[in-house]
């Protein structure tokens, strides 16, 4: 089914995003290949299953995602921002809060950076020093430790909702305990309950 409504508009805004992005990343491809390329290994498992599997494309990917999660700030309710930055974080995308906020900063100061083509080498320092802060890049201990509690939440969840169904539909041996029945005198059942 082809988007409408808000989704329709975060797609026109993302695929918009890369019409200007893509090129002036390009022209720093050296910088984002080399120097920058261990943030993207941190996560290259993770673009590859969802076909990002470059390290351009998934810094095209970040800036972009980063642009319009900090645009739809401008145009959504924060809970739909919300959503938008947790579905991006679930992909992968780690250096997403980090690029919303070097991006704001592109967009409060335009008498600095005129065009978007001149943050770059600015952007470019900034991941660069997220790097040296960061030798082990990729989702932080936080990230990995959110993503545990909700899988055993998950399962715990999953266990109450099957006692409460086995509850439900009674015992599975047709004894009220479901236990087997109690053993009266000599090893032979109970006469009331066998």
């Amino acid at each position: 089914m082809f988007p409408t409504g808000t989704d329709l508009s975060r797609l026109l805004l993302h695929e918009w995003s890369h019409t200007f992005v893509n090129p002036a990343l390009e022209e720093h491809a050296e910088a984002f290949t080399g120097t920058l390329a261990p943030l993207y290994e941190a996560v290259a498992d993770t673009m590859a299953r969802h076909r990002y599997g470059d390290t351009m494309v998934f810094f095209y990917e970040q800036v972009v995602r980063a642009a319009t999660t900090l645009a739809a700030g401008d145009l959504f309710t924060p809970k739909e921002v919300d959503a938008e930055f947790t579905f991006h974080a679930r992909q992968g995308f780690y250096l997403t809060r980090f690029t919303m906020n070097a991006l704001d900063e592109y967009r409060r100061d335009r008498a600095r950076w005129p065009t978007f083509r001149t943050f770059v080498p600015d952007l470019i320092e900034r991941y660069t020093e997220y790097l040296a802060d960061n030798p082990n890049p990729g989702p932080s201990g936080r990230t990995k430790m959110g993503l545990l509690v909700i899988a055993l939440l998950a399962g715990l969840l999953f266990m109450v909702w099957t006692r409460r169904r086995r509850r439900k539909a009674g015992p599975r041996s047709g004894h009220a305990t479901g236990t087997p029945p109690a053993a009266g005198p000599g090893g032979t059942p109970h006469p009331k309950t066998g």
